[in-house]
């Protein structure tokens, strides 16, 4: 055994020396640096509005029901317009009134036919000057009548179209296609203006917020497409749009927020938590 120590001890020492070698090379590897970033964020509704009147009052109608898909325009409730109604009433019937101009044009006419027979009668020395020009004064107050129900019926017009205008604060409308998903008033209940007392939301397109580290933001711009992958009892996987990205990053967190816009043609609900896909460009 000892005669084969001095052929076997240069063999180790070389398998040692290898070894030895080989452990700062493996440890100056990189290790495998990932392809993306996973960005947790949550699932919004394009759209989600507190609707409120503008004006106090008492609640007349809810015409809708949580969960009813309304349109845009549509009226949703209203408040009690009876007094504002009867203005209403009475401004059109003042507007559409032409009683006023129909007899100041009838006045007119007959001032006009008394002046030409006292022209005649000047000429022929019946009537005095004096006469004459009284004749004409009356025409040009008649004519001033007629100007005046003119103008008072413009008037009658203008006040008809502002107590309309009025009216329209009695009703509560949809201002976007949405879907009705809180009601927080019932008919006889009395409202101030501005308080919330409905909540639409639209979902025909999501809405994600991401805040992603900032370096991995430099590649991005609006209209790029990132994949999202929405948390279910099976994971969705959507993709959709840069919309926005923030002009300024939080310096804490180091992030930049990031918005993106989902399709959402299955009309899934808003609020489930996803996870947005970022890829990192070397």
């Amino acid at each position: 055994m000892l005669r084969h120590m001095p052929r076997i001890l240069p063999g180790v020492l070389l398998l040692i020396a290898l070894s030895v070698w080989s452990i700062p090379q493996l440890a100056a590897r990189p290790t495998e640096q990932p392809h993306e970033l996973l960005i947790d964020a949550v699932v919004r509704p394009v759209e989600d509005r507190a609707l409120g009147f503008v004006i106090d009052g008492l609640v007349s109608d809810v015409l809708v029901r949580q969960g009813e898909r309304v349109t845009a325009g549509q009226t949703l409730a209203r408040i009690d317009a009876s007094e504002i109604d009867a203005q209403v009433a009475l401004s059109r019937i003042r507007a559409e009134s032409d009683l006023n101009i129909r007899a100041s044009e009838a006045a007119l006419g007959l001032a006009r036919n008394e002046l030409a027979r006292r022209r005649q009668a000047v000429a022929e020395g019946a009537v005095t000057e004096f006469e004459l020009e009284r004749a004409q004064l009356e025409v040009s107050q008649a004519d001033l009548r007629l100007q005046l129900a003119r103008q008072q019926r413009n008037e009658a017009e203008l006040e008809l179209a502002l107590a309309e205008a009025r009216r329209t604060r009695y009703d509560l409308t949809a201002p976007i296609d949405a879907v009705v998903e809180r009601i927080l008033i019932k008919p006889g209940e009395l409202v101030e203006r501005s308080r919330p007392v409905l909540r639409i939301v639209s979902i025909d397109e999501l809405e994600v917020e991401a805040a992603v580290p900032l370096d991995a933001t430099l590649a991005l711009n609006p209209g790029d497409t990132l994949e999202v992958r929405i948390r279910s009892e099976r994971m969705l996987a959507r993709t959709g749009t840069i919309t926005q990205l923030a002009a300024v990053a939080d310096a804490a967190s180091g992030t930049r927020l990031v918005r993106i816009r989902l399709p959402n043609p299955d009309a899934f609900p808003a609020g489930s938590q996803a996870v947005v896909v970022v890829p990192i460009t070397r």
